[in-house]
């Protein structure tokens, strides 16, 4: 089957179906690990001690609740915390689904002081980290947060849970791929480029790629952009 074939009435069904194939598929490869796969992700990022998944200390258990009180979220129990892998809070999902949501809490939001921090093991670049330098010594203080920063950082987090963001970057792929299609299908069409060379049709859709990657880009951050900014104004 030559490049020749997809310009044929039959070639051209076949990329009709593999561009809807595509376009179905996009929103599936963002959609399904925030709901129907939310628990497999949540055990690929979950973090494990002797294989088996940490629990959350009661401390942060309590500053979550607190948390839930100020925003008076009334969905709680669509959110299930737990303890992830790694220094930053992680969310997957949203409370607009049936499926909920998930919270990862790192591990330093149950540290109390620089002297609670378990230094053996810490690396960093493949590195153990040394403690006694002074970029450790800012390490150590980095990771100790006091209660209203972890609360702050928790309230963030449970308002970004009850946005549509999941929906919405599930749909940006998809938008932006049918749009590059259709205004690659309306060139071919009204230019008559299946009869030119080959080279105009693949440069042309070089282009049209690299303009669906950035409108996608410029979607996915406007939005979030806009969630921040009103998730910023409900916690000042």
């Amino acid at each position: 089957m030559g490049v020749n074939y997809f310009i044929t009435p039959p070639g051209r069904k076949l990329v009709f179906f593999a561009a809807g194939t595509t376009t179905v598929g996009l929103f599936l490869i963002n959609y399904v690990p925030h709901t129907f796969g939310l628990d497999r992700y949540k055990a690929f990022v979950q973090s494990y001690r002797n294989g088996q998944p940490m629990t959350l200390s009661p401390k942060v258990v309590e500053r979550i609740n607190e948390a839930a009180n100020i925003l008076k979220v009334d969905n709680k129990n669509m959110i299930k915390p737990f303890t992830v892998y790694g220094f930053d809070l992680f969310s997957a999902g949203s409370t607009k689904t049936k499926f909920g949501a998930i919270m990862g809490i790192p591990f330093n939001y149950t540290i109390g002081n620089v002297e609670d921090i378990k230094k053996s093991g810490v690396c960093y670049r493949g590195k153990e980290v040394n403690w006694n330098t002074e970029s450790g010594k800012l390490l150590g203080d980095a990771l100790v947060l006091t209660n209203d920063e972890q609360v702050f950082g928790i309230c963030k987090t449970l308002l970004q849970l009850q946005t549509n963001h999941v929906l919405m970057n599930s749909l940006f792929p998809s938008v932006s791929f049918i749009m590059v299609y259709s205004v690659g299908h309306y060139l071919n069409q009204s230019l008559n480029l299946l009869r030119r060379p080959q080279f105009l049709r693949m440069s042309m859709y070089f282009i049209l790629t690299l303009f669906g990657i950035g409108s996608w880009s410029f979607m996915k951050d406007y939005n979030q952009v806009c969630c921040d900014t009103v998730i910023d104004k409900k916690l000042s």
